[in-house]
């Protein structure tokens, strides 16, 4: 990813994606009018990242829903590709994730990540090139003496529980 490049999503994320491209992150609520560059690349990073206990689900799946259609719809016009940020949530308690494990998600926000999968999912079979990274939570924010990535928290001494173990602290990707 390069040039033509757009990063819908301003939260850690996306505003760090964006930095790191020379590019300005939109936030999602400013997006429902953003065109994509024709032949570029379009990642979204957006979404709600919580739902609250008193939402009503359906309701925040169907605004989230809806306003990533519209996107992805402006994109598949313009033939960009699309990479759209996911969630491990939406696997649930699956211990190793991979490209074939079944959907199960146990919680609100999971519920509405599984939803949005399924939106970019159903626009790739209707021809959008695009594809959807689960992404699993992790806490690599700083580097061992070697600059080798380490979760906050740990120290040189424990490199060995956590040496070679993916990002997830609950799922992992396999």
């Amino acid at each position: 990813m390069s040039g033509d490049t757009t990063i819908i999503g301003a939260g850690w994320i996306g505003r760090h994606l964006a930095t790191s491209l020379g590019v300005t992150a939109i936030p999602q609520r400013e997006a429902i009018d953003v065109v994509p560059p024709s032949g570029g690349s379009l990642v979204i990073a957006g979404g709600r990242s919580s739902v609250a206990a008193g939402d009503d689900l359906s309701a925040v799946v169907e605004e989230e829903c809806s306003a990533l259609s519209a996107i992805l719809d402006r994109a598949h016009q313009v033939g960009c590709r699309v990479v759209v940020l996911g969630s491990s949530d939406v696997c649930g308690s699956a211990e190793v994730i991979t490209g074939s494990t079944p959907v199960d998600p146990l919680t609100h926000y999971a519920r509405l990540k599984a939803a949005r999968e399924r939106v970019v999912i159903d626009a790739i079979e209707g021809g959008l090139n695009g594809v959807v990274a689960r992404v699993a939570p992790g806490t690599w924010a700083r580097q061992s003496a070697d600059r080798s990535p380490r979760p906050i928290g740990t120290t040189e001494s424990d490199r060995g529980a956590w040496r070679g173990r993916p990002f997830g602290w609950f799922h992992h990707v396999g």
